[in-house]
């Protein structure tokens, strides 16, 4: 994000550092908490201008942002309802459709349909843990013409992964031979957003059977493209962990050492 390009906004900006104060090393709580609920503010008043006129992107990521560190610090009704409106204006942008779905998406570059399906999915996943973390209904629908699998990707998966927050100081011997695991951000990202498109399916799925609309149900299921996706959801098996999940003895190497190659 540029400061002053297309993809920048001081609403989005404001809304990162708020998430990001939680995160500030060398503060305690209190400070993190105040240095975060200072930029909130800021962002609130910017996103007052941003409401006046048409919806915007970057409007939508700092919703989702905001949304995020209020339902951390257990301000639910804000968090949902920043959310809500997140959600709202995806609808009004036509961020939830395929790009061939979308009047004028010829003039979309590579890039702005890259970012806008990776939005698309982010708030989808928000979407349904909120859900399911408050028992409050979903509000994105899961779509035939969607699939997470064809997102771009926007990192490279093989790069090696180091912990951020690690004290070299106190680093034990025995995690010298540890063999950094790849990153693996794109194909998280992924089986996140397929997890929650399954959960979102059988939910559906469960509904109409409570109406007695379990034949339209099955078929709707059964010939989508999406009862793939659960198929290989459920062919997971809970006890095989993923090499890049995997660590030493139970615990996690230190930031400082060097990639093992």
């Amino acid at each position: 994000m540029a400061l002053g390009g297309p993809m920048f906004s001081e609403f989005l900006l404001m809304s990162m550092y708020a998430s990001a104060s939680r995160l500030v090393y060398g503060m305690g709580v209190d400070e993190q908490r105040t240095q975060g609920d200072l930029f909130t503010r800021l962002a609130k008043e910017y996103l007052a201008k941003e409401l006046d006129g048409p919806t915007k992107i970057t409007t939508i990521q700092g919703l989702l942002l905001l949304s995020a560190r209020e339902c951390v610090l257990g301000e639910i009704s804000q968090g949902w309802n920043h959310a809500g409106l997140a959600f709202r204006m995806i609808q009004d942008l036509g961020v939830h459709l395929a790009p061939s779905e979308v009047a004028g998406s010829s003039s979309l570059s590579l890039e702005e349909q890259a970012t806008r399906d990776r939005l698309f999915w982010a708030a989808f996943i928000w979407d349904k843990s909120m859900s399911l973390a408050l028992g409050r209904e979903p509000t994105l629908a899961a779509r035939k013409n969607r699939d997470p699998s064809s997102m771009a990707d926007f990192d490279d998966d093989n790069e090696p992964w180091t912990p951020y927050s690690a004290d070299p100081a106190s680093c034990s011997p025995a995690f010298l031979s540890y063999v950094y695991q790849p990153k693996q951000r794109v194909a998280a990202f992924r089986f996140y957003a397929h997890v929650c498109l399954v959960g979102c399916l059988l939910v559906l799925r469960e509904t109409h059977l409570l109406t007695g609309l379990r034949h339209l149900a099955d078929r709707f299921f059964m010939a989508s493209s999406w009862n793939s996706t659960a198929q290989r959801a459920g062919s997971l098996s809970a006890n095989v962990e993923p090499p890049s999940l995997s660590c030493v003895n139970g615990s996690m190497p230190c930031g400082s050492l060097s990639p093992t190659a």
